[in-house]
């Protein structure tokens, strides 16, 4: 299956990307080799938005916050 291999990358994009950020080549495959992280596991103001849904839900209704802010940030399921 397509999909399971991994993506096709030319030698020369993959050395130009690693001089463009000027790492050396340990140092990328070093920062490449670390699993990645989530959101979750970063400190944010998600649960305090939860907590404050209708208050949200009116200032997106008086048009004070667009409805992607309430619907992101503030639904517990989110779109």
């Amino acid at each position: 299956m397509e999909y399971a291999s991994p993506p096709f990358l030319e030698p020369e994009l993959l050395e130009y990307l690693i001089k463009r950020l000027g790492f050396t080549e340990s140092e990328f495959e070093e920062i490449m080799s670390i699993p990645p992280k989530y959101y979750y596991e970063y400190k944010t103001y998600k649960k305090i938005f939860e907590l404050l849904r209708p208050y949200f839900w009116v200032m997106y209704k008086f048009s004070l916050v667009p409805k992607s802010f309430y619907l992101k940030y503030a639904c517990k399921k989110g779109f």
